[in-house]
This record gives structure tokens, sequence and C-alpha cells, in this order.
């Protein structure tokens, strides 16, 4: 069990410095990506009703996380790579919006159970050492009847 652990955290180490030294992973790849993006979750969450408190795991550059906090809702965005964060909070301040963004480990989650109304993600899940985990996670974190989205591309 404790090789298991270290064997874990040798390899989320590994992949924070990757996306530390990848910071500039592409926001969308193009504005027609980003709108379908927009679209989709203004279709998901809606825009000019009730605001969500929506957690944003693995947001690195902050795509998904921005375009919610544009449309009203309440967002914490974590990630493992300082580096991701700091694009994302370029990006945040450049666009207008100040989601909650900082370093969290997607299978380990620092809130209490039922916190939040939806879960994303985007490009996360794969990369994880323990994708079950994370996702029991996710669950624990979400209010009953909460929603989760992860994808990958649209």
């Amino acid at each position: 069990m404790e090789k298991e652990k270290f064997e874990s955290a040798r390899v989320k180490e590994k992949i924070k410095e990757y996306w530390d030294r990848t910071k500039e992973h592409a926001f969308f790849k193009d504005d027609a990506e980003e709108e379908a993006w927009r679209n989709s979750l203004r279709e998901e969450f809606g825009v000019d009703g009730e605001k969500l408190k929506i957690l944003d795991v693995g947001t690195g550059n902050g795509s998904l996380a921005l375009l919610l906090a544009e449309m009203g809702h309440d967002i914490v965005g974590i990630d493992v790579s300082e580096g991701m964060l700091s694009v994302a909070r370029k990006k945040a301040k450049e666009r207008g919006v100040n989601p909650n963004l900082r370093i969290g480990d997607a299978e380990s989650l620092d809130f209490e159970d039922e916190y939040f109304d939806a879960v994303v993600s985007r490009i996360v899940l794969w990369t994880l050492p323990h994708p079950e985990t994370a996702i029991s996670e996710w669950r624990r974190v979400l209010k009953p009847g909460g929603k989760v989205r992860e994808g990958v591309h649209i």
C-alpha cells in the first residue's frame, strides 16, 4: 500500500512538471471550438437564471472556468500546475472575470461534502493515476441532483 501511494505521488509530480512546462497549451483550438463550448455550457447550466457554484477540476489554462464565470456562475478552478494556473489568472484578468483559481488534486478534493451544484472538467480524467478515485471525490462534493460534465472536445 505504501509503495502504491509513493508511485501515485511520483506520477502526479511528473504530471505537474509536464503541465508547468507546457503551460501555453491551447485555450481552444479556434473561435469555433470556443463558441461550441460556450453554447454547450449555456445549454447545460444556463446564463441568466440561477447562479451555480461550479468546480472545474484540472482547470489548466481556465478555458471552462472562464466561460462559466462569464456566464455569471461562482467558479472554483483547481489544478496541480501553478504554471497553468498563472496562465488562467492572466486570461481571467484579460477577460474581466475573477474565478477562484487554486492548486488542488482531482483525486483528493479539499472541499466539504455536497458543496457544489456542478463539477466540470476538460481533458483531465485520462491523465489521472486513479480516475475512479477522482470520480468518487467529484460525487462526494456534488450536491444531490447536481451535474458532472467531463468532456474532451465538442
